[in-house]
């Protein structure tokens, strides 16, 4: 079949043929790492940031206490205190609102929503638990 063929065209074609094999295989291995880089992609949107900002939110609410307890045993301190609880509480909730953006799952948006009456219920006690304070009354205010 190829004994008329010169052998220059033979070797033109069997590079053709080669370089073909090779162009084909990197086409397979470029779309499948675009495949990879957007489920990566897809992977920290979705789940990561959403992780990120939970553990973000958790600290915030730690802090939150922490600071109401520094204000409960040192009054003193209450203006600078009472700043920071109050930039605590906008700050969590705005990871609060960044975190409803993600794409939730339904178990997600279900503790999401308990999450938020825990949220508004923590507040309160918060801001009681300062007034409290400020009028003098620590063991109310301890036992909130």
């Amino acid at each position: 079949m190829f004994d008329n063929v010169s052998l220059r065209t033979k070797l033109i074609g069997g590079y053709l043929a080669v370089a073909s094999i090779i162009g084909i295989g990197t086409l397979v291995g470029f779309l499948g790492m675009k495949t990879v880089g957007d489920s990566m992609t897809a992977l920290y949107n979705e789940d990561m940031l959403g992780a990120t900002r939970v553990e973000q939110t958790q600290a915030l609410v730690y802090q939150i206490n922490g600071d109401v307890y520094q204000y409960l045993l040192n009054p003193a301190l209450g203006p600078n205190l009472e700043r920071s609880i109050q930039n605590e509480i906008v700050a969590t909730d705005q990871q609060i609102a960044s975190y409803k953006l993600i794409r939730l799952d339904t178990e997600k948006q279900t503790q999401v929503a308990t999450f938020d009456a825990a949220w508004s219920t923590y507040k309160d006690a918060v801001r009681n638990a300062l007034a409290q304070i400020k009028a003098g009354d620590q063991a109310a205010a301890l036992q909130s």
